[in-house]
């Protein structure tokens, strides 16, 4: 196989490959616009909460990385005295 086979051989490939996704996104497509009616406000109150959820336990990991470094900040003072 030269090389000029083998371009065409991944010409295809890639061709069949990218055919594949393509119809692939319009089914998705269909699929999400036939699912139109569906009623999405329990889905968004719980995206909410657990939204909130995570910001007040990602406040709670900065402000102890920011104890920890102060804590550290400290005993290397008290190391030079």
């Amino acid at each position: 196989m030269n090389v000029i086979d083998m371009t065409k051989n991944a010409k295809g490939v890639f061709v069949k490959a990218s055919t594949a996704i393509g119809t692939g996104l319009i089914s998705l497509q269909a699929a999400a616009q036939d699912a139109g009616g569906i009623d999405t406000t329990a889905v968004e109150t719980s995206i909410n909460a657990a939204k909130g959820q995570g910001l007040t336990v990602g406040g709670y990991v900065v402000a102890a990385v920011a104890a920890f470094a102060v804590v550290g900040v400290i005993i290397m003072m008290v190391r030079k005295i």
